[in-house]
């Protein structure tokens, strides 16, 4: 398009007002400045249609076919003042309006014609291939160092085809480079001068053309920006396209870009404005949802005299799903029946984007919107009805889930695998895997659903429930009839098995059953390791976490393995595998966490959930109780060896636990709390310093050493004679929520507590 037209004269025509700086002599010498476009022919047959607006005239222009030739009809009104000046603005850039020639003609159609032989379209695509091995980027590459290499001009139908391409194999900062490099312009949108350069492998450059640019290269750039997840620079350019050069994005200047602002030929379209919407929707940014509701609001509704572009059904359908995605679910609602009041008929996509807001309503106002979807005339397939009915099992609603499920019989959709495993899945995290058994056999058993059943999705459904209910021997006969059918199992599938053999105590069946898994995840490695663990091996459990062999565990999952390692061997007894798993934690660099202690507090019961009438636990000291405690020193050393403080509440435990044995250990426990006063006021360090000029012994080296010397003389009066200088080194690190619990430890040691007398029988 060489022409730019006025808006409409008071006598209701189009007026031409000057020309673009490409438009060809003949144009120049054919068409003045003033004259009135009458009529436009149709995009199909050859049929004049007139036109009375300018709105009519860019219309006419944007719904053709890149490349489609325009007819125009124009009328002259008597004389006019003809003016040659421009409207257009220049932008800052280093394009010029250059215009290809024959011979790079005839090569942009070549390259157009390979691009079209290997399009993306309908070519499936591996995902973990898709930026590597994708035949389009591959040939867009080729396309683009030839015309490089000719120092080519290309054409706005050829780099349209060349962006799509590098877009549909999801390369969008190839796109980005080629529309700067070929246009001229900056890509983000800026003023700032365009600064990528193509070089062909023949010594060649791609020369820059402002003809390249129009509303369809603009609209993939935005795409590409937005595919990029660069949401500033969407903004800018559609700002640009809008005409808003004097306006700042994110502190760059939004740049000015020709054939734009009101009297421009290059507007931006719905189309442009829904992917700037889509484009900030999915943005995890904050604020970027308000921004993208910024931008819907200005559209139009669809008035013809508004210089905006109106929203259409796919405008409001994203920002819909964007509110309902971040649990905006009113705003969502209010937004459907907007969209119904402006006169747009919604389509399933609509009701699916609000499928998870309607969860929220009550169920009178919940079968009111699905008789008004068949008012509609919309028919709701299984994805609508999937969307409620696990929206509803994620809030644990099981009842409303089934009601779901029967007004989705009564449309005529049937309940298809999804519906079955979405329900199964909501009963077992509910605490009623039975009931999902129960489902999973009766439309194993009932010839019109089974077919349903025969995936592996609902099979790992099932065997998850059996685990739930331990009952590893279901679980294997339904693998076996996984088996049966052709079926395969899958990591989940097995992992499950492993589970459900776990929780009915055969521990080697689950890790002979683990041993099976050929690349097992975290998850399943956890597993193997508990199944170890009850079996009470424990070195070999360990080797499990170290090495290459730990790098698929989450730090979450490493330290559940390490905590039921240590809970599995105090609660059997064995001191000394649990001294090797504490040993082992620290020396991987982990740090115990709050449910390792607790799995050591949980094994001596050191902080038992009591009734607050019954008795106090007694406590008698023998060999068992001092294995205790010494193994509670023992971490109290482990830990202070790698610098790390005591926490409040192991230093609690091993207060309320030497109070409650008496002799040598209460000894101990009075000892910690004056290493720990002494620490805190300074005092510490102060005797060491004068201990240090005197020549005198330094401290014990470990509490647990400690306690085993004095415990084996049998003199308790030296340990409480022991200067603060001969004590080991503590420091404490108590929180406000523990504050209570240590004191009431220090307390307890102060005084003797009467136990009440029990009446002998």
């Amino acid at each position: 398009m060489f022409l730019l037209v006025s808006s409409e004269t008071p006598d209701g025509y189009v007026e031409v007002v000057g020309f673009t700086e490409t438009a060809p002599t003949l144009v120049r010498f054919a068409v003045k400045v003033g004259d009135r476009v009458l009529a436009v022919d149709s995009s199909v047959g050859e049929r004049m249609w007139p036109v009375s607006t300018v709105e009519g005239v860019i219309s006419a222009v944007t719904t053709r076919l890149p490349g489609q030739q325009i007819t125009m009809r124009f009328e002259r009104p008597g004389v006019l003042e003809t003016s040659d000046s421009s409207v257009m603005i220049r932008p800052k850039t280093n394009a010029a309006p250059a215009v290809p020639t024959i011979k790079e003609e005839e090569l942009l159609r070549r390259c157009r014609e390979v691009i079209k032989r290997y399009a993306a379209d309908g070519q499936p695509t591996k995902e973990k291939f898709v930026s590597k091995y994708s035949v389009p980027s591959l040939v867009a590459d080729k396309v683009m160092d030839a015309l490089a290499s000719a120092s080519a001009t290309m054409d706005a139908i050829t780099l349209s085809m060349v962006m799509n391409s590098y877009l549909s194999c999801r390369e969008p900062v190839k796109a980005i480079q080629v529309f700067e490099a070929a246009v001229g312009i900056c890509a983000d949108g800026s003023s700032r001068e365009a600064s990528t350069t193509i070089v062909g492998k023949k010594e060649g450059k791609l020369v820059s053309s402002l003809n390249t640019l129009d509303i369809y290269t603009a609209g993939s750039l935005l795409k590409a920006h937005a595919m990029n997840g660069d949401h500033s620079s969407v903004r800018r350019v559609l700002a640009g396209l809008s005409g808003r050069d004097d306006s700042i994005v994110d502190g760059l200047e939004v740049g000015s870009w020709p054939g734009t602002g009101p009297n421009g030929i290059l507007q931006p379209n719905t189309r442009c404005y829904n992917i700037a919407i889509s484009a900030l929707a999915d943005s995890t940014t904050e604020n970027s949802l308000d921004l993208a509701m910024q931008i819907f609001n200005v559209m139009s509704q669809g008035n013809k005299r508004s210089e905006m572009p109106a929203r259409n059904l796919v405008t409001y359908n994203t920002m819909i799903n964007a509110l309902t995605r971040n649990g905006r679910y009113e705003e969502a609602i209010a937004l459907f029946y907007r969209m119904k009041r402006n006169g747009l008929t919604p389509d399933k996509f609509s009701y699916t984007s609000l499928a998870k807001a309607i969860v929220t309503m009550s169920e009178a106002d919940i079968d009111e919107f699905l008789y008004d979807m068949k008012e509609q005339g919309t028919v709701a397939d299984s994805i609508f009805y999937n969307t409620i009915i696990k929206t509803l099992c994620e809030q644990k609603k099981i009842g409303s889930a089934k009601r779901i499920i029967v007004e989705m019989e009564r449309a005529g959709i049937a309940p298809d695998s999804m519906t079955y495993g979405l329900l199964m899945k909501g009963l077992i995290e509910t605490g009623n895997p039975s009931a999902a058994l129960t489902l999973f056999e009766t439309a194993f058993w009932d010839r019109k659903t089974v077919a349903l059943t025969e995936n592996v999705y609902l099979y790992t459904t099932a065997i998850s429930a059996a685990a739930a209910i331990a009952d590893h021997r279901r679980a294997l006969e339904l693998l076996s009839r996984m088996n049966g059918l052709g079926i395969s199992p899958n990591l989940k599938t097995m992992t499950a098995l492993v589970g459900a053999c776990l929780a009915s105590g055969t521990p080697d069946l689950a890790y002979d059953i683990y041993q099976r898994i050929q690349r097992p995840d975290g998850y399943a490695k956890l597993q193997g390791i508990k199944a170890l663990c009850e079996m009470g091996k424990v070195q070999q459990s360990l080797s499990l976490l170290s090495g290459r062999e730990s790098k698929v565990l989450s730090g979450k999952q490493v330290m559940v393995a390490y905590e039921s390692l240590l809970k599995n061997s105090l609660t059997r007894g064995d001191f000394d595998s649990a001294r090797m798993v504490i040993q082992h934690l620290l020396k991987s660099g982990n740090i115990p966490s709050k449910s390792v202690y607790d799995a050591i507090y949980q094994s001596f019961n050191l902080f038992p959930k009591k009734a607050r009438d019954s008795l106090p636990t007694v406590v008698h000291l023998n060999d068992e109780s001092v294995e205790k405690f010494k193994f509670l020193l023992f971490v109290l050393d482990a830990i202070t060896a790698r610098n790390l403080p005591c926490e409040g509440p192991l230093y609690s435990a091993i207060l309320s636990f030497g109070s409650q044995l008496g002799g040598v250990p209460r000894k101990t426990a009075k000892r910690l709390v004056v290493a720990r006063s002494a620490n805190e006021d300074g005092s510490r360090q102060k005797i060491l310093t004068e201990a240090d000029s005197e020549g005198m012994p330094r401290s014990a080296v470990l509490w647990e050493e400690l306690f085993t010397q004095y415990g084996e003389l049998q003199s308790e009066k030296d340990l409480m004679d022991t200067p603060p200088s001969m004590l080991p080194f503590l420091s404490v690190r108590v929180n406000s929520r523990d504050l209570a619990k240590v004191l009431r430890a220090e307390n307890g040691l102060s005084y003797a507590k009467r136990m009440p007398r029990r009446k002998e029988v």
